[in-house]
Formats: C-alpha cells, structure tokens, sequence
C-alpha cells in the first residue's frame, strides 16, 4: 500500500508558501513584515525538508525490499 500523505503535505505546504508570498507582496510595506516572512518560510521550508526526506527513505526502503526480499 502506497501511502500519499507526504504528497498532500509537501503541496499544502508549498501552497500556504504561495499565499503568504502574495499577501506579502499585495500590501502596503511594513518592517513588521520581515520577522513573520521569515519564521513562517522557514516552518513550511523545514516541513516541505521533511516531507522530502521521508520520501527518500521510503523509496530506498522499498528499493531494499525489492532487491533483497529475505532480509529483514
């Protein structure tokens, strides 16, 4: 069974960096901006990291399966 979660979460996350990135740049300029940009780039930026990680491993562990099937 394939599991589709990480995908769900690495689009959610890409897309809530889509609209915080055009609600940053559809209003007036604020120094206040700065600070929340880069706190919440960085949580869906290390989210996105995860996502990706955990996908790697997915696929080496399946690629481990394949080619050594009796092992544990």
């Amino acid at each position: 069974m394939r599991v589709t979660t990480n995908g769900a979460i690495g689009i959610v996350s890409v897309s809530m960096m889509a609209v915080m990135v055009a609600a940053i740049a559809y209003q007036e300029f604020s120094w206040w901006v700065i600070p929340f940009a880069v706190l919440f780039l960085t949580i869906f930026a290390v989210i996105l990291f995860l996502c990706l990680m955990d996908r790697t491993e997915f696929r080496f562990r399946s690629a481990s399966k394949t080619e050594f099937p009796n092992k544990p």
